[in-house]
């Protein structure tokens, strides 16, 4: 016994053993969405024995936990390696639940390409695969659309069809960090301008944000 745990102590961390498994995970709960009026809430919860992450329902009243959505349904195809979940979000009737990726050193911020999975007839599909930066993935108020950013400029995309629809066309090549609603700090400085938009409520009517900067520097790490 004392030489086996020797050995562990003597055992090199790798990068797969900080960043590919779940050994150094905080304990906790993450991605806390209210969800049936406020009657119960969904999170993120990792199984470390089947090395993914599910999405679970805590009911207020009862306290009753439950395992609602398990990853190993989020396959493209048979066989495939499911989904790993990174941000999520239920649509307005909560009949489907988006799937996204963190954006880089923005990880409360949805980006990449995105997924739906239905409840109702129990289907998951891809909607977009893009290399191009993708940001703010947000359902329409009806749930029958989502709105997102590419590469600076505004989307949107029928669920029914599949049909994307580019509602901008003067985005630079350079993004800047857009939030719902308001614009941060540029990401990277650009030799033209600069185009930020930002989608709120996708319907017949929608918020749109631009943000145009000219002959910005970087100094020390610092916008001047």
């Amino acid at each position: 016994m004392f030489l086996a745990s020797a050995q562990e102590r003597q055992k090199e961390l790798t990068v797969d053993d900080i960043y590919g498994s779940a050994k150094f995970f905080p304990r906790g709960i993450r991605g806390v969405q209210w969800i049936q009026g406020g009657k119960a809430y969904s999170y993120l919860e990792t199984d470390t024995s089947k090395k993914q992450t599910d999405v679970w329902t805590y009911d207020v009243k009862s306290g009753k936990k439950t395992r609602f959505l398990d990853a190993s349904k989020l396959v493209l195809k048979e066989g495939g390696k499911p989904l790993a979940i990174q941000n999520y979000s239920w649509s307005p009737d909560e009949s489907n639940v988006l799937f996204t990726g963190t954006l880089t050193a923005r990880s409360m911020k949805s980006g990449g390409n995105f997924f739906l999975y239905d409840l109702t007839s129990s289907k998951f599909k891809q909607l977009t695969d893009t290399d191009e930066e993708q940001m703010n993935v947000k359902f329409s108020p009806s749930g029958a659309m989502i709105g997102f950013v590419r590469a600076s400029n505004l989307f949107v995309m029928d669920l029914g069809s599949g049909k994307e629809t580019q509602l901008t066309f003067d985005g630079a090549e350079h993004v800047a960090v857009v939030s719902n609603g308001h614009c941060g700090h540029p990401v990277l400085p650009g030799l033209g301008k600069e185009v930020a938009e930002a989608n709120s409520a996708v319907q017949k009517r929608i918020l749109g944000m631009k943000m145009e900067m000219y002959k910005v520097r970087l100094v020390h790490g610092v916008l001047k």
